[in-house]
């Protein structure tokens, strides 16, 4: 929409005296919204309440200008806004006027009897002279009137001068609240990178920690496991002895299928393990026949008899068989000697 021209205000103020003219004109001079102003008002979201639609315009200020999006369709909008804003303006300037000048019609009368200059050019510009009024052949309320028509211009002036410098203040601080809101969150993201920045390092010195220590019991157990062990023989009839027997009797009865006790050659027991070489025989102290042999190996016998070797490991105080050889005819015990303990305590048969 265009700016409102001269044309427009003439048919405006067309049936206003020449005197409401100069009034009319000057309290628009005042109220008037420049459209550069609307615009440069506009990217500090501030437009709106400059051009009185306050509502509106702290609703757009609260939400940042609709995230940017509102504050960008104003730039464009701004300029034909406060043309609406001025061509309102000027209509309801002079309908104001216009009922100022109907109530005071009887003074304008008298005025208009007087011999005044027109206020209006050929080429419809303004150009007030006072009157020279004879003060003897007027009554004094004509001349009141003149003088508070004429008090109406500077006040106008000082209106219009006291809303320019609010709309300059309320710009500089909404300026000022929009550089701290900046300067904040350029501080704060600062402050957030800084903080990414060292959770890696302190991620990455806890993890080298955790390596420097499992590296370090690692070398601790390799050498706890290749230091000497002490390796006990425990005699017959004591309680560590009749546990390690205890501890392999359930399998080889299964193997066997009949009850048994176990005639000991080597028995060497270590910090966590245990070696076992001997063969069983029956509970009654009779050794087991080839027959019986035989049967219980499907036929499958080494040497006639029941030899057997056996590697048991300590858990939570209890001995529990890791595994067991009984009639094997290959030599299946060679993996146990890449246990440091376990490779001691069968001393020659490791090589």
């Amino acid at each position: 929409m265009a700016d409102i021209g001269p044309l427009e205000l003439a048919l405006l103020t067309k049936d206003l005296p020449d005197s409401t003219k100069l009034i009319f004109q000057s309290q628009y001079s005042s109220a008037k919204k420049d459209r550069g102003t609307a615009v440069i008002l506009a990217l500090f979201m501030y437009d709106r309440i400059w051009l009185g639609d306050i509502t509106v315009g702290i609703i757009k200020i609260l939400t940042c200008g609709g995230c940017g999006i509102w504050t960008i369709a104003d730039l464009f909008t701004a300029g034909s806004r406060a043309d609406t804003y001025n061509r309102e303006k000027a209509r309801e300037i002079a309908a104001s006027l216009r009922v100022d000048t109907q109530e005071a019609d009887p003074i304008e009368k008298s005025l208009a009897e007087t011999d005044s200059p027109s206020l209006i050019e050929p080429d419809g510009s303004f150009n007030y002279a006072p009157p020279l009024i004879v003060a003897q052949s007027l009554d004094s309320s004509p001349i009141e009137a003149v003088k508070a028509n004429e008090s109406r211009i500077p006040n106008s002036i000082s209106q219009s001068k006291k809303s320019t410098r609010i709309t300059v203040i309320a710009v500089l601080g909404i300026i000022l609240v929009c550089f701290t809101i900046i300067a904040l969150t350029i501080y704060f993201r600062g402050k957030r990178a800084e903080s990414a920045s060292e959770e890696p390092v302190q991620s990455t010195s806890a993890a080298e920690q955790e390596s420097k220590r499992i590296s370090q019991t690692l070398q601790v157990q390799q050498i706890e496991k290749n230091a000497p062990v002490e390796v006990l023989t425990p005699p017959p009839g004591s309680k560590l002895r009749a546990d390690i027997m205890d501890a392999m009797r359930p399998r080889v009865e299964e193997i066997l299928r009949a009850d048994v006790k176990f005639v000991v050659s080597e028995l060497r027991v270590g910090q966590n393990f245990a070696y076992f070489v001997g063969h069983p025989i029956h509970k009654t102290g009779r050794e087991f026949t080839e027959e019986e042999n035989r049967t219980a190996f499907d036929g499958k016998v080494y040497d006639g008899t029941s030899s057997m070797m056996a590697w048991l490991v300590k858990q939570d105080g209890t001995w529990v068989v890791k595994e067991l050889l009984i009639n094997q005819s290959d030599v299946g015990y060679m993996g146990w000697c890449a246990e440091p303990e376990m490779r001691q305590l069968m001393g020659g048969q490791c090589g």
